[in-house]
Formats: C-alpha cells, sequence, structure tokens
C-alpha cells in the first residue's frame, strides 16, 4: 500500500533455563506466551500475528511482498503485533513438526492464547483479514470488519498525505537563492497536522470499547494449523 511498510518483528524462538548453558528453545505458544526467561519475548497487550516462513522458498518470500502491497492485509496488521519467525533456525521438535514447510500465520489473543492458523490459499489479504475482523470483534467489542474497513481508509489517507509532504518538501528551499519557501512551509505544516489528526483517529480504533471485557474465563481459541 503504497509507501507504508509494515512493522515485521523477526525474531527466534528464545531459550529456556534447560539442556544446558544457553538452554532449551521454548515452542511458539511459550514464545508468545513470554517465555524463555532473559530471552523472552516482549509484546504489547494486544493481538498478535506470527508469519512462521522458510527465507529460502519462493512462495513464502512472494507472500511477504504480496503482505505489502495487499491493502486489507495491511489495514489488518495495524490492530496486531507483527512477528516473523524464520522456520529454517528453529530448533524446537514440538515448532517443527508443525510448521517445518513454513508458510503459516498464526493469529494470537491479547491474553496470548491462539485464536487461529492459516496456511495455503488462506494466506491472501482478504481471507486474513476476514479472519483478523473476528478477533478485533472479540478483542474490542466492536464490528471487525467496520473497524478494519475505516482503517483501511485512514491508511490510505495517510499514504496519500505523506506522498504530498514530501512532494512539498523537496520545494521547501529554493535551488537558486537558498532561501526558505514561505509558503511551501504552510503547507507542510497543514499536513502535518493532517497526519496528527490521522494518527489519533487510528488510536480510537484501536481502544476497546468502554466496560467490554473479552477475556472474562481466559478461554482458549479452538484453531489449528490450516483451519
Amino acid at each position: 500500500m503504497g509507501a507504508l511498510r509494515l512493522g515485521w518483528d523477526t525474531r527466534g524462538l528464545p531459550r529456556g533455563r534447560t539442556r544446558g548453558y544457553e538452554g532449551e528453545e521454548v515452542g511458539l505458544d511459550k514464545a508468545v506466551l513470554g517465555s524463555g526467561g532473559t530471552f523472552a519475548w516482549s509484546l504489547k497487550k494486544r493481538p498478535t500475528l506470527v508469519f512462521i516462513y522458510n527465507p529460502h522458498t519462493r512462495a513464502d518470500i512472494s507472500s511477504l511482498y504480496r503482505f505489502e502491497s495487499e491493502g486489507w492485509f495491511v489495514a489488518s496488521s495495524r490492530f496486531c503485533d507483527l512477528v516473523r519467525v524464520d522456520v529454517s533456525q528453529v530448533k524446537d521438535k514440538g515448532t517443527l513438526e508443525l510448521y517445518k514447510k513454513g508458510g503459516t500465520l498464526v493469529l494470537y489473543c491479547s491474553e496470548r492464547h491462539r485464536y487461529q492458523s492459516l496456511s495455503g490459499n488462506k494466506l491472501r489479504g482478504g481471507q486474513v483479514a476476514r479472519n483478523v475482523a473476528a478477533l478485533i470483534q472479540h478483542e474490542l467489542g466492536r464490528p471487525g470488519w467496520q473497524a478494519i474497513t475505516k482503517m483501511a481508509d485512514l491508511t490510505r489517507k495517510r499514504v496519500a498525505i505523506q506522498t504530498r509532504k514530501q512532494i512539498e518538501e523537496r520545494k521547501l528551499i529554493d535551488p537558486k537563492t537558498g532561501k526558505t519557501n514561505a509558503a511551501t512551509m504552510v503547507r507542510i505544516r497543514g499536513l502535518s497536522q493532517e497526519l496528527k489528526d490521522l494518527e489519533q483517529a487510528e488510536h480510537g480504533l484501536l481502544k476497546r470499547k468502554p466496560g467490554y471485557n473479552p477475556h472474562p474465563t481466559h478461554a482458549k481459541g479452538k484453531a489449528k494449523r490450516g483451519d
């Protein structure tokens, strides 16, 4: 989606305190839960989307590039922490048994329980967005698809304004005189304010409905790989 890039955090599975000095790798679910001692993942208190991929597989690399360009995926990702794990570096047997072929997105709720797994044809942006929409509704207590649609609209506007701002910034200094163009500066300030307003609107979409509790019983999601 234009100039906006996804904020993937590339991580390896953390190691626990058993089996030698470095410890044994913990599984993916435990990594998301925060196991691993000093090597534990530090995630925000919101849903997490983990992409397990093989960088030596063309299909997985194509998926990463496609995620960047699919508007629905970009909009959905704004509601989640994004983590990608290189399966070729994984040693944990349980994780390898499930994901040795790579190419799987695993969604976790804010309580760090597995919510859904997607692979194959379900990695398309629209399919991912529908699953994230259900998770958003569960987490925030408001219509998930409506929230994603609004986020997609705000994201498109933000990319357009960022592009206009970059164009204006290139015209700010007169190349002949070296002086600042006052009118251009006014336009840049106006665009900067528009970006701040959009950021506030985006934060509003990420807020939970007042009084809503998504985890009264801390129930786990029922999805398994490939669902």
